[in-house]
């Protein structure tokens, strides 16, 4: 990650700023025990900056961007402290947004930011990355990195000769059309990771605000393993069953019409700029057991797509027109899921132990965001749409609280605001 380009490419940079609005990050939040002091923060991220080269990088605010490495990073800059809010992870996404958005922007600052949130004897802690330099993974490194937790071991990518950051952007923003267009023949046989007729589910959509709202619960992971273990399912599977579910009951509907969802895949078997692709999978709305099952089939099933197979050199350019196609595409999706591999280990910050994890993903275009984490003995989830759906908050908290109650017979418990 040091060298490489280890999230979406930058063209996500130019369609963020091309899409009015929307502004692709990636985030987590920290609940940590006890008051962390801002300069004992500041002093962990200086000690990452120095171990993770990708953070130190900042974008030009260009129609095609250039990259510079800032030698200096004003970290004071970086970590905010918010006050006397309501709800901390609807401010936190909404300053990230802004201070990521045109108006706001500032080249003179690398690609994230962190926001502090003290209460009585508590500290959240927000970490924001843009998803030009960061996908799900790479936050969740710089989560690990903060507590000074040992790093998984990942396949290294080989890429020729292009081994520097810029390099490896260069190409991408001197011919991106020159991509597509070699590309044309080849893309038909992804239908499966392509919607050119995306369908909307939720009408009032199409008045988004771009303002994100954020409801953030977590359920017992020895219930989700036990509720896995009875269908044969994985938990990653009931994290999708549940997020359809919620979609479901919101729209009063029990129609067997189809809903499309973004799934974002690991895949380390691609020799790629980036590993993580779209999985886009339409699913028939049969009640949860179902959806579950279903799910896994159609996933399998997306796994032996034949396209998936093609020579490396097919894949390392399809990485690029896809990561285009995730982030325009994305933006006219139903409900977008993703899952963080679970860790068992008790993390620290400064001798201040983690007490939870909420992974803190915006809309970026889908109606719904539903993003989750194992940690420790319980599985989080974070809830992200679009205040323009004009959903009542306490009516999506009755509903979740239900669905947990009915399908894994346990409470759910739901992250407190101020």
């Amino acid at each position: 990650m040091k060298t490489e380009l280890n999230g979406w490419d930058l063209l996500t940079w130019r369609l963020a700023f091309e899409d009015k609005g929307i502004v692709p990050l990636v985030g987590a939040q920290l609940s940590l025990q006890g008051h962390v002091d801002r300069d004992e923060i500041i002093h962990s991220i200086k000690v990452m900056l120095s171990n993770v080269d990708i953070l130190n990088y900042s974008l030009s605010q260009e129609e095609f961007p250039t990259v510079r490495k800032i030698e200096d990073v004003d970290v004071n800059q970086c970590v905010q402290v918010l006050h006397n809010q309501t709800n901390p992870a609807d401010q936190a996404l909404c300053t990230a947004i802004a201070q990521f958005s045109m108006a706001e922007y500032r080249p003179d600052l690398p690609l994230w930011r962190v926001y502090v949130v003290y209460k009585t004897d508590e500290t959240l802690l927000f970490t924001f990355l843009h998803h030009a330099i960061a996908d799900g993974r790479t936050a969740l490194e710089m989560i690990l990195r903060l507590c000074d937790a040992p790093i998984p071991n990942t396949k290294k990518r080989q890429l020729g000769e292009k081994s520097t950051f810029q390099e490896l952007v260069g190409d991408v923003f001197r011919q991106p059309l020159n991509v597509l267009s070699q590309l044309t023949s080849t893309l038909g046989s992804f239908s499966s990771l392509i919607s050119l007729q995306p369908q909307h589910t939720l009408t009032k959509f199409s008045e988004r605000s771009h303002r994100n709202c954020a409801i953030q619960f977590s359920i017992s992971r020895h219930a989700m393993k036990n509720r896995a273990g009875d269908l044969g399912v994985s938990i990653h599977d009931l994290s999708v069953a549940l997020s359809l579910q919620i979609i479901q009951d919101l729209e009063k509907t029990q129609s067997s019409e189809q809903i499309r969802i973004n799934v974002p895949v690991l895949n380390t078997d691609l020799d790629t700029l980036n590993e993580v692709l779209i999985a886009r999978i339409w699913l028939e709305r049969l009640g949860f057991d179902n959806t579950a099952q279903q799910y896994r089939e159609r996933f399998k099933a997306w796994t032996k797509e034949p396209a998936l197979s093609f020579a490396p050199a097919a894949l390392n350019a399809l990485a690029t027109v896809q990561q285009l196609d995730a982030t325009s595409f994305a933006s006219h999706s139903d409900v977008t899921i993703s899952s963080l591999p679970a860790m068992s280990d008790v993390l620290r910050l400064k001798n201040h132990t983690v007490m939870g994890i909420w992974p803190l993903v915006p809309t970026m275009g889908s109606a719904f965001n539903f993003t989750s984490i194992g940690y420790g003995d319980q599985h989080y989830f974070s809830c992200t749409y679009d205040s323009a759906l004009g959903i009542d908050d306490n009516e999506l908290r009755s509903l979740i609280r239900n669905l947990v109650t009915r399908h894994f017979s346990v409470d759910c418990q739901f992250e407190t605001t101020l």
